[in-house]
């Protein structure tokens, strides 16, 4: 199950997926020539603008580069758009270290030439919200990985025959 989908609410998002939010929805938007606060406000705000927005702003620039479309939602809207949250899966994946998941999810918007790059960037741009404490994801996975257990655990005392467990 993806930890981020498309119209999934804002409101269970920890800090480290608003703040990614803040930076993506303007950035995207002021590429599309729409009258937005400046993207980097929200880097500034985060203490990121210095070593983040060079990297964040060449990882975006290439993504679009790549001639699709990205969907974006308006600042304020309430859930993510299918593009923001393939993203947020995204830097999550470069956090976590698994590059393969990073890839997969890039390799429906660009050719592989500028995923090389791009990778490059957004690895360096993911690296310096871990220094900054804004890790993605958040507590979503723990949780994820706990119920899965307790599924196991639940299928292995079943398939116990009933004489084992008994005193």
């Amino acid at each position: 199950m993806p930890p981020y989908v498309a119209e999934m609410p804002l409101a269970g998002l920890r800090a480290a997926e608003l703040f990614l939010l803040t930076a993506l929805r303007p950035w995207l938007a002021a590429h599309r020539r729409a009258d937005v606060p400046d993207w980097r406000q929200g880097l500034a705000a985060a203490g990121l603008m210095e070593d983040g927005a060079p990297d964040f702003d060449m990882t975006m620039r290439i993504l679009v580069a790549g001639g699709r479309r990205l969907d974006s939602r308006p600042a304020g809207h309430p859930r993510l758009s299918a593009d923001e949250a393939r993203l947020l899966r995204l830097f999550g994946a470069l956090q976590r270290g698994e590059t393969g998941e990073a890839v997969g999810i890039l390799q429906a918007w660009l050719p592989s030439r500028p995923l090389r790059w791009l990778m490059h960037y957004a690895h360096s741009f993911v690296g310096v919200m871990a220094a900054q404490r804004l890790i993605l994801p958040a507590e979503w996975l723990w949780s994820y990985r706990i119920s899965r257990y307790a599924r196991v655990l639940a299928g292995f005392w079943a398939a116990v025959p009933s004489y084992c467990t008994s005193a």
